[in-house]
């Protein structure tokens, strides 16, 4: 794989999640409300007619229309930050051992960083987040494969913690050598 192209398609994702998470934010202020969001994904009809957004949305009345607006962005917003993590990881893993790594995990991307940098991206969001590293741990493991995860939401009730992977995202790109 080209290591500049990948490269690009990190700045492309999380372009798009910043967009996502702009409309988010002026829809809704209760970004993370996880429950919210299960409601409204919990109450879709099973079955409908000739199938909108609009439609589906409609026939869920006991939500407010800024949840359902968060609702239907939180979903790709998580998705996406989720994928914006692992092509992040993965540029930083070819950058320093010229290894184009496969899979979806985070913590098995992590894993194939240097000690040196996976203690700093570990040190970095435990000080912004101010979480213990067991917390670290426990946040890694609820987000860990959030790309498959948000992808099928539909399949079961996925967990997301968007400032986790939000930070995340900060700590590994601003290792990446950007040349």
């Amino acid at each position: 794989m080209n290591h500049n192209a990948q490269l690009n398609a990190v700045l492309i994702f999380e372009y798009a999640f910043n967009l996502l998470e702009a409309e988010m934010n002026r829809g809704s202020k209760s970004i993370g409300a996880r429950e919210k969001i299960l409601e409204v994904i919990n109450a879709l009809p099973e079955k409908l007619e000739n199938p909108t957004i609009e439609k589906l949305l409609s026939q869920v009345p006991i939500i407010k229309s800024n949840d359902k607006l968060m609702a239907t962005q939180f979903i790709p917003a998580t998705m996406i930050i989720s994928f914006c993590n692992e092509l992040a990881l993965k540029a930083l893993i070819h950058q320093t051992n010229g290894v184009n790594q496969r899979g979806h995990k985070l913590s098995d991307l992590i894993s194939h960083l240097s000690e040196i940098e996976r203690i700093g991206i570990k040190q970095e969001m435990t000080s912004e987040l101010n979480i213990s590293d067991s917390e670290y741990d426990s946040l890694l493991n609820t987000n860990d494969d959030g790309f498959i995860k948000w992808r099928y939401f539909y399949e079961g009730g996925p967990s997301a913690n968007l400032l986790f992977l939000k930070s995340m995202f900060k700590a590994v790109k601003k290792r990446i050598t950007w040349d």
